[in-house]
C-alpha cells in the first residue's frame, strides 16, 4: 500500500490465506477496515476474504 508490500495472498487448494507483511505490521495502517492489523492470517474458502487492494497471488 502506499508503494510498500503490505502483505501476501496465498492459494492453497480452496483456501486463501492473506497475512500481513511483518514489516509492514511495523509502520502500516489496516487495508481495510474488515482486516484490521494483525500478525495472524486471515483464512477463507474460496476468494471471499474482504481484500480491497491488489496483491501477488501465488499458487499453493
Amino acid at each position: 500500500m502506499h508503494g510498500r508490500l503490505a502483505g501476501h495472498l496465498e492459494r492453497i487448494g480452496s483456501r486463501v490465506q492473506f497475512q500481513y507483511d511483518a514489516q509492514y505490521l511495523k509502520i502500516g495502517s489496516a487495508i481495510s477496515m474488515s482486516l484490521p492489523l494483525r500478525s495472524e492470517p486471515y483464512e477463507s474458502e474460496g476468494l471471499c476474504l474482504p481484500i480491497s487492494a491488489v496483491f501477488a497471488l501465488r499458487a499453493g
